[in-house]
């Protein structure tokens, strides 16, 4: 029994999931002039080195997770609940490239009063008007790590993100959105 113990606390040791999280902010515009914000959790899966042309390059792959809200003026509020994959590559000054696939649940909201008429004819507001979509997203980042250089545990990016609400009236709707945000590392 003491090896098996022994065995397991290697495996975690040698993992990267869980042992590094961040903690994300970010606004999160669609179409940079309907705020939002997004709020999240981050950690590797797989950290690596890699050197090139004497350059040693930190890569890692990330899975995530995000909640998030943005006003679409006098049309919706668009809600979601997203969880990504992603790799990221650290040059040693703490430049930053990441890419990020993500699956989510989408809900719409409509920002105006909404109505229907009842079959015997009385007109009745609708309460949380709007509706439920699969939300696939595409991103492709740039930043700053200044855990690199200056030690501290914070990281900025910035990164459009363009995403998918499935079905929109029997078709896809694609949508831009900016994001701009600053990551909180926890040991």
């Amino acid at each position: 029994m003491s090896g098996l113990l022994l065995v397991s606390s290697e495996i975690q040791a040698q993992s990267p999931f869980l042992s590094e999280l961040h903690l994300r902010a970010a606004y999160f515009g669609e179409f940079i002039t309907h705020p939002g914000v997004k709020l999240g959790v981050e950690s590797p899966f797989s950290v690596r080195l890699k050197e090139k042309k004497r350059i040693t390059k930190e890569k890692s792959r990330l899975l995530a997770a995000s909640l998030g809200l943005y006003h679409h003026v006098d049309n919706h509020y668009g809600t979601f609940l997203l969880t990504e994959v992603g790799d990221r590559g650290i040059r040693p000054k703490g430049f930053t490239t990441e890419r990020w696939l993500g699956v989510g649940y989408f809900r719409s909201w409509l920002a105006s009063p909404t109505y229907e008429v009842g079959d015997s004819g009385e007109v009745n507001q609708v309460v949380g008007a709007g509706r439920n979509r699969l939300m696939l997203s595409l991103a492709y980042g740039i930043g700053w790590d200044l855990s690199q250089k200056r030690n501290l545990p914070l990281r900025w990016n910035m990164k459009p993100t363009l995403f998918f609400e499935i079905p929109y009236n029997n078709a896809i709707m694609p949508r831009v959105a900016w994001e701009m945000g600053l990551s909180y590392q926890i040991k």
